[in-house]
């Protein structure tokens, strides 16, 4: 049929061996090919063909005898000559455009795996022979030429591929475009290569196989080896090349000396690029006349003209059958075209420089090349691959003369000297269209992995040094795991972050201050407060160095849950803070890379304190800085690739790029409030300390975002700028750091997906969410729920008055000696009482002005007495007084709750009183803070029940919460509005003789406070009020509570008249009323 292929030849039974020269023989084969081919040209005649081919097939003695006369012609002769060694001048495939076009071959059967395939060829021969072409018989098939050398360590391309040790090697022909494949091969794809390359910069002298960049080809992964050259081949089977599995793809020249490198378990597949013999050889000349680094130049190439290299001892005849028959010396006849050809069908896989796009999709088709280094996006690999496959490497096309065309002498004369080499490339490429069978499932977009495909490339390609499944994806959410947010700290970046999660947010941090104040010695992990630094807590491990984070590790910091955040350098040393129940998320703060070198080296000019700090610093310019070893290249790159030494390559941007894109929230410096909303959403992070109100740590926000917290702004005597030399040779000292810039920005618009739903005021909680952050931020250090809170106007209970008695002011006889209140104090165990049984009221012999209950609550004791006897049930106090709320507390219940009030003298003026009180005094001032009459910052201390430590914010927070929830504030500086609010919140009227309640209220408000003359900008005064600087804190804070309560007293008073309602039943002394 027309489909059949050019060697039915093989089923046409030979009664008898006939003797045909192989090149008569093969010169009919070609004829009868052209024949069938033409045939399909035209349906008509394709019929006709038929016709004429069964009769011929029908008639086997008749067509044996056709080939019997043919074979004593000397026309036959003649013909088959023409045909094989003069194509090149009546043959279309001269014509580069002719050549261009795919010839019309017959579609018949071809290769698939088959072994019986494999010898379909070889049976004709052996028919030829005589010789039986059925194997069923036994009979082993002999092939009618022998390769030179065995090369049994290459497969044969028809078999089956997939095996995992078969390695591609690539037969690379001088001038056929081999170079710009190469480039595909490594530069895009990124395949690790055995090649010329490989012994560069001293590598010819490993000993150990390892696989590398060079200073000068960071594109690609080389293996020290070099199997360009018999020497190389040697030494790389030594190595033990193909056993190791470093190369992906193997170059070489020598064939049969290559076929060593493998054995029976390794396989090599051939692969190779085949050029018009006469267009190499020109485009050959061409490039040797400037090659000087070729093995092969000679000076005399340069003054030569085409046809005097044609004519010269220099030039190459045949070059392609010599090396495929193995010999580069003799006679070239028909028996090593013969050679060349059974080797280029059985193990050549073809590819042709005027086919390149088709060779390339098969090359990346039989081997299974797919876009796979996952960072370097499938877009960026393709553009890759069309340049080399557009324009190619070398620069021998930049260099060319006009080329000789068909028919000319100079052409001529290259082509009769490489007639063989003609003919053999006439098979080549019927070959090649042959072997598209290879290929039958290729589509147009077979180089583009799918989503899977890729993310699995990326695992296995670009490796995290490091495994880093300490930090969650990204894309994970929180689910199943503790979260701890880790805050990658990359220098000239991040401080000002720092502050607004420490000082403005308040979080508790695990960083560099861990350790100060002696704390790098403690064995126990906890948290503390600087002295310098009291507006957040730090536990106390450094985590910013790996001896830190060692140390943080085993003290078992990650599961304590005492840092809300960790601040590193080193992300590879902090992921092993974590397990599988305990993870971190990266997030960090990106800086273009010359501004953040630039602003590195003015800040390393002064930061004397800094690890990395060098005198040189100090006395350099910026230029020669950008030009000293001291200079970071590429800090980003290397910390994330964790390449800290030697040379930065691409596969370790496209690491870098993979830790970004998979494990780090991006912020950028030159967004700086979008990146700060971001990372407060993603983590959570409201206002959430509650004693400091919203609008404060709004405002600190605001600071530390605009203004910055470091000194190297104010040192900075020139930035360079884009375009002078210090910029531009930083910016080339980064050049992997710019890259990688880049895509981080890209990254950070990508990941606004994360943050639709972000709110202006999403910083400010609510009240119910404040309520419940201060009840778990600040913890009253003893519970105080006996007490009713300040604004809690709920009715059905209880309500008994709590006088907190703050020793240095006489409000207390106000309630019993002018109001007549019935009082539990600690007058009530006087006369014998505290030996009651039972709870009564009484007058004291000497005091006749109000009633106490016979117990005692000024003291733990008195106060289990007092709960006992049901003091608060009974309902006989009017006022219980206490000196220690927290002891109180124990009185109430759920049905009774009491409501504490007092009032606060400014804390210098109770000292001074109290100093002033003392009998027999004979210190200085000076001297009694230093003393331990003193009580220096006594209230924050009381309130936050914390007499021994170091006073911090944190105790002072919990004063302030305690008194704007439990305490109705007066002021012994406003004492008329003070007793006034009392005795209008809890109803107090006068009840006999209004006008000597009135004179007896007067008399103890207006009883003078003797501070000794002393006031603000006196010594005596300043050095008191140095030692109680947090309680002069809280003291301003609650005279804005007072203020503030002011408003709401105004809208909650019983009775404006404390005159109204009041009696005189019987005014004797004491009164009986």
């Amino acid at each position: 049929t027309a489909s059949t292929p050019w060697y039915i030849i093989p089923s046409i039974y030979f009664s008898k061996p006939p003797h045909i020269p192989l090149t008569y023989l093969h010169a009919m084969v070609l004829e009868l090919n052209s024949f069938f081919t033409r045939s399909n040209k035209d349906d008509d005649k394709a019929k006709r063909q038929k016709s004429i081919l069964v009769k011929w097939t029908g008639k086997r003695k008749a067509f044996l005898g056709f080939i019997l006369v043919l074979s004593g012609t000397v026309a036959l002769n003649v013909f088959a000559t023409s045909k094989i060694f003069g194509s090149y001048y009546n043959n279309s495939s001269n014509d580069p455009e002719s050549r261009a076009r795919k010839p019309d071959y017959p579609k018949g059967r071809v290769f698939n795996g088959d072994e019986s395939d494999l010898y379909a060829v070889d049976g004709l021969k052996a028919k030829v022979r005589g010789l039986s072409s059925d194997r069923s018989e036994g009979q082993q098939i002999q092939p009618l030429v022998e390769f030179p050398s065995p090369l049994d360590g290459f497969k044969d391309v028809w078999e089956v591929r997939g095996d995992e040790h078969d390695t591609p090697v690539f037969w690379h022909i001088p001038k056929s475009g081999g170079s710009s494949f190469k480039d595909i091969f490594g530069r895009c794809h990124r395949l690790t290569m055995a090649a010329e390359a490989g012994i560069l910069e001293g590598h010819d002298k490993d000993t150990e196989l390892q696989a590398m960049y060079m200073t000068d080809n960071p594109w690609h992964k080389f293996v020290n080896v070099d199997t360009t050259h018999i020497e190389g081949l040697e030494r790389a089977k030594e190595m033990g090349l193909v056993s190791s599995g470093l190369a992906d793809l193997i170059v070489t020249s020598p064939l049969f000396v290559a076929d060593n490198l493998f054995d029976s378990l390794h396989k090599g597949r051939i692969f190779a690029v085949f050029r018009h013999p006469v267009d190499r050889a020109i485009s050959l000349f061409h490039y040797l006349k400037y090659a000087t680094w070729e093995r092969t130049y000679d000076e005399s190439f340069a003054s030569m003209t085409l046809r005097e290299y044609a004519q010269s001892t220099l030039v190459h005849d045949n070059w392609l059958t010599r090396v495929l028959s193995n010999d580069l010396t003799g006679t070239v006849t028909d028996h090593h075209l013969e050679v060349a050809k059974r080797i280029i069908r059985e193990k050549v896989l073809v590819g042709l420089l005027s086919e390149k796009e088709i060779s390339m999709n098969r090359f990346e088709y039989f081997f299974g090349w797919k876009y796979n280094t996952g960072l370097m996006m499938p877009g960026q690999q393709e553009s890759c691959r069309n340049h080399f496959l557009g324009t190619g490497t070398n620069i021998n096309h930049k260099l060319n003369k006009e080329k000789p065309k068909p028919g000319s002498p100079d052409y001529d004369a290259i082509a009769s000297l490489n007639v063989f080499d003609i003919a053999l490339y006439e098979y080549i490429e019927s070959i090649f269209w042959e072997q598209e069978k290879l290929v039958t499932g290729l589509t147009e977009d077979y180089r583009q992995p799918s989503q899977s495909e890729l993310e699995e490339q990326v695992q296995e390609y670009f490796k995290f040094p490091s495994l880093l499944d300490g930090y969650k994806d990204l894309t994970h959410r929180n689910e199943g795991t503790d979260i701890t947010p880790v805050f990658w700290h990359i220098p000239s970046h991040g401080d000002p972050f720092k502050h607004v999660y420490g000082r403005c947010h308040r979080l508790t941090v695990a960083a560099e201050p861990g350790v100060l104040m002696g704390h790098g010695s403690d064995t126990e992990i906890n948290t503390f407060y600087l002295e310098d630094n009291p507006w957040h807590k730090f536990v106390n491990v450094d985590t910013t160095h790996p001896e830190g984070i060692e140390r943080a590790k085993e003290m078992g910091l990650v599961p304590s849950g005492l840092a809300d955040l960790i601040v590193v350098s080193h992300v590879y040393d902090a992921e092993t803070l974590f397990d599988s129940s305990h993870k971190g998320r990266l997030f960090a703060v990106f800086r273009h890379p010359v501004d953040q070198a630039i602003s590195l080296f003015y800040y390393l000019q002064y930061a004397t304190w800094e690890r990395s700090y060098n005198e040189r610093f100090s006395s350099m310019t910026i230029q020669e800085y950008a030009r000293s070893d001291l200079f970071h290249d590429n800090y980003l790159t290397r910390v994330l690739s964790n390449q800290f030494n030697g040379k930065v390559t691409n596969d370790h941007l496209e690491v870098a790029k993979r830790v970004v894109r998979e494990k780090v929230l991006v912020g950028l410096l030159s967004e700086k409030e979008i990146s700060l909303n971001r990372f407060e959403y993603y983590f959570g992070w409201k206002y959430n300390t509650s004693v400091e109100k919203p609008r404060s740590q709004e405002k600190f926000r605001e600071e530390f975002l605009h203004t910055g917290t470091n000194v190297n702004q104010k040192h900075k005597s020139y930035k360079p700028q884009p375009g002078s030399g210090p910029y531009e040779l930083m910016a080339e000292r980064n050049a992997y750091d710019m890259k990688l810039y880049t895509f981080i920005e890209t990254i950070f618009w990508e990941q606004e997906k994360l943050f639709t739903d972000i709110s202006d005021d999403y910083r400010h909680p609510s009240q119910p969410e404040l309520e419940l952050q201060v009840q778990q931020y600040f913890k009253f250090p003893f519970p105080l729920d006996g007490y009713k809170d300040t604004k809690d106007r709920s009715e059905g209970l209880i309500i008994t008055p709590v006088f907190w008695h703050i020793p240095g002011h006489s409000f207390r006889d106000i309630y019993g000696r002018c109001h007549r209140l019935t009082v539990a104090s600690e007058a009530g165990v006087r006369m014998g009482h505290d030996k009651d049984t039972e709870l009564e009221t009484f007058y004291l012999g000497d005091n006749h002005w109000h009633k106490f209950v016979n117990v005692d609550t000024f003291n733990l004791a008195g106060l289990g007495r007092a709960k006992e006897m049901g003091l608060v049930p009974s309902g006989m106090a009017e006022v219980i007084m206490v000196g220690n709320i927290f002891d109180a507390n124990i009185l109430f219940d759920s049905s009774h709750k009491g409501q504490i009030f007092t009032v606060f003298q400014h804390p210098v003026d109770r000292e001074i009183s109290k100093f002033a009180s003392l009998q027999h005094n004979t210190m200085t001032v000076q001297e009694y803070v230093q003393s331990p009459y003193a009580q220096n910052n006594w209230l924050t201390r009381f309130l936050s029940n914390d007499f021994i430590n170091e006073l911090t914010v944190t105790h002072q927070r919990v004063a302030r919460r305690i008194l704007r929830e439990k305490v109705l504030v007066g002021l012994l500086s406003e004492k008329e509005e003070t007793m006034d609010r009392f005795e209008r919140f809890f109803g107090w009227n006068y009840r006999i003789y209004p006008e000597e309640q009135e004179e007896c209220r007067e008399q103890f408000l207006h009883k003078l406070f003797n501070n000794g003359g002393l006031g603000p900008g006196d010594q005596d005064y300043e050095t008191i009020a140095l030692s109680n600087m947090h309680d002069i804190d809280l003291y301003n804070y609650i005279y804005g509570l007072f203020m503030e309560q002011g408003k709401y007293l105004a809208k909650v008073s019983r009775n404006e008249n404390r005159f109204e309602g009041a009696t005189c039943c019987m005014c004797e002394d004491p009164p009986t009323c």
